[in-house]
């Protein structure tokens, strides 16, 4: 029997329980499915939706549990080997509630150790915030343009522009201190600092694709503003596009900003893997720029909290 574990597809922005229609939200899987020969199971992830029955395509299962460790899924078959036969005897996605559970004591004990550690570090103050901040699909957020804003800083004086992906963003930050342990959690990924040189047109195709809403908007720095319809095709969905006022023009190369998830085409964003003189800053993060930006005596300001620098006017 050959079974696959697949973590791909469109990432859904929470987990859907409970939803009787996820073909939709499996339709990477779907394909995957149709056009691998010979996978009995296909076992996925990535879109946080769970499946209340397996879905069949051709001969191929499709199974997937909810997110964040919600159920955990059982699955039992008849299997006969000659013939290369099997059928589902019973398949249910089992909730978990963890005061069900006791926890393992030595294990415990060995987590306890080191999140006393960890506390020493994650609970220092690294800045302070008037206000929630959030984070967004769809549009600019104040989390997003706080990030794009650090990375530009980061970069240095030489870089123009900063860009950063919505799906990387993966909490908001309460009004009050804002903690160490709140930025790692808000920007939990190893995506190192990038720096880049992309031409206008390269620029265009990268927000055009963000305009989709596939994986999002990109979120940018400040002086960088577009308005887009979503509901356009493709190709007419980015209406204006300026840096510091003025257009973004096809022929001219900006020097830009970003991290190593975007810079491999990470999200559908593969423009970035055209750009030219390339620097890597290796083991510096998205949340390394977050916190030296406020060590360097930087605040949250009006603008990153109510400046709507990505704009959907559909």
């Amino acid at each position: 029997m050959t079974v696959a574990l697949i973590h791909e597809g469109v990432p859904a922005r929470q987990s859907s329980m409970g939803g009787t229609d996820v073909r939709r939200a499996l339709d990477k899987d779907i394909q995957t499915a149709s056009q691998v020969k010979g996978l009995d199971i296909l076992i996925t992830g990535h879109a946080h939706v769970g499946t209340p029955e397996p879905i069949k395509v051709g001969n191929t299962l499709i199974l997937s549990t909810d997110s964040g460790g919600i159920d955990v899924g059982k699955l039992v078959l008849d299997y006969k080997e000659k013939p290369h036969d099997f059928t589902v005897k019973n398949f249910e996605l089992k909730t978990i509630y963890a005061d069900e559970w006791k926890p393992d004591p030595q294990t415990k004990q060995v987590i306890d150790g080191w999140n006393k550690k960890l506390d020493e570090v994650v609970q220092q103050t690294v800045a302070k915030s008037p206000v929630e901040l959030k984070r967004a699909y769809g549009e600019s957020a104040s989390l997003g343009n706080l990030a794009a804003d650090a990375l530009l800083v980061a970069a240095g004086k030489n870089t123009q522009l900063a860009l950063t992906n919505s799906g990387g963003i993966r909490n908001e930050i309460p009004a009050g201190a804002i903690t160490m342990g709140g930025v790692i959690s808000t920007f939990p990924f190893p995506n190192e600092l990038v720096t880049m040189e992309l031409t206008g047109k390269q620029l265009r195709s990268l927000m055009e694709h963000g305009a989709s809403l596939s994986n999002g908007v990109l979120q940018v720095s400040k002086g960088l503003e577009m308005k887009c319809d979503s509901s356009k095709p493709v190709g007419q969905r980015v209406i204006t596009l300026t840096l510091n006022g003025k257009p973004i023009e096809d022929a001219t190369v900006y020097s830009i900003a970003t991290q190593s998830f975007l810079a491999d085409g990470g999200d559908g964003f593969t423009a970035f893997t055209e750009g030219k003189a390339r620097n890597t800053t290796g083991g510096y993060y998205v949340y390394h720029a977050v916190v030296d930006y406020f060590k360097a005596g930087n605040t949250i300001t009006d603008e990153q909290i109510n400046g709507m620098r990505v704009k959907d006017i559909k």
